[in-house]
């Protein structure tokens, strides 16, 4: 991401910065790569989009540990960032 909201917006559009908003019928999955608080962007995004049932159900959801400390991935089982890239 490039700066602050940069995932929420990639994921939700933004009329400000002319961004649109992730068409989840031409996805199958969306991969996080970033810490916790990217990850908690994209999930909470996902959560606000008024199809966010559908997107939710459809879309798989990975992540990439590159953070500090990453404390989503280390609770999810990947102790070690580059095993969860395999």
């Amino acid at each position: 991401t490039k700066y602050g909201g940069h995932a929420r917006d990639l994921v939700l559009g933004s009329r400000e910065k002319e961004m649109r908003p992730l068409d989840c019928g031409k996805c199958s999955g969306v991969l996080v790569i970033g810490g916790d608080g990217t990850v908690c962007e994209v999930l909470n995004a996902l959560m606000e989009r008024d199809d966010s049932e559908a997107a939710l159900k459809q879309l798989v959801i990975g992540t990439v540990p590159a953070g500090s400390e990453c404390a989503f991935a280390k609770m999810t089982t990947f102790i070690d960032p580059y095993a969860a890239g395999w």
